[in-house]
């Protein structure tokens, strides 16, 4: 709670900021996600605006829950209510869980983004939803869940992704999937671990890729940003529009 309350995206209480403002971030990937995401879709179907896209954060925050709850309404122009519906659609996992749902309209009772006005708050309470790698890794329906949305996918996009062993262990398929294109930031990382983990990413895949098939399709960019990510890679990201 305290890091979601130091994040750009925290307004209200004593941040100084009384309302969401977008240009705050304007420079990262969210406001570049959101774009990308609306191209093309109006006010009247709003509804569909996550249809053809879901999360698996390994994060504990709720930080991309928060801005797509208000930059749909900044971008829509739709009350808190309805943005919190379409919220409700979005498929989002959170493989080491998280201290509670947003605070929102259709979630009353939930904890607010940064812990809002609450200053003292039951920590003790709050971690017991957080979980450790080992619980997880025996967490059959958590392990469907994520195969079940791997194999759903058009393609992958891994941002800020360390490629940690035991995260990606959570996200091999127990069978592999067929080749489907992958995008991701290694930023700063070796040429020679990125190499390395783009063979883990390939092993993901069935029939095993040759050399030319892994780099046509896994797209791992250790100099660019996932803000850069999403310029560099605009039309391939959103189907040629």
């Amino acid at each position: 709670m305290e890091a979601e309350r130091r994040s750009k995206l925290y307004f209200g209480g004593s941040s100084g900021v009384d309302t969401f403002k977008p240009d705050n971030v304007s420079d990262t990937w969210l406001v570049k996600f959101m774009h990308a995401l609306a191209r093309g879709i109006p006010k009247e179907n709003a509804r569909e605006v996550f249809d053809k896209v879901a999360f698996i954060i390994f994060n504990y925050d709720r930080c991309v829950e928060h801005f797509l709850l208000h930059s749909l309404q900044k971008l829509y122009g739709i009350s808190e209510q309805e943005a919190s519906d379409i919220l409700s659609d979005l498929r989002v996992i959170h493989p080491y869980g998280i201290i509670g749902d947003l605070d929102t309209m259709t979630s009353p009772g939930g904890v607010p983004f940064g812990g809002g006005d609450r200053v003292s708050a039951n920590y003790i309470d709050l971690s017991n939803r957080i979980k450790t790698y080992t619980e997880q890794l025996g967490a059959g329906e958590l392990l469907t869940k994520l195969e079940d949305e791997m194999r759903r996918a058009e393609c992958l996009i891994f941002l800020g992704f360390a490629y940690h062993s035991q995260n990606m262990r959570l996200l091999r398929p127990a069978k592999a999937m067929p080749h489907k294109l992958v995008f991701g930031t290694a930023y700063k990382m070796s040429d020679s671990d990125r190499d390395v983990v783009s063979h883990q990413i390939s092993e993901f895949f069935t029939p095993n890729m040759t050399t030319k098939m892994r780099l046509d399709i896994i797209r791992l960019e250790n100099k660019l940003t996932s803000a850069d990510l999403f310029d560099n890679y605009a039309k391939s990201l959103t189907g040629g529009d």
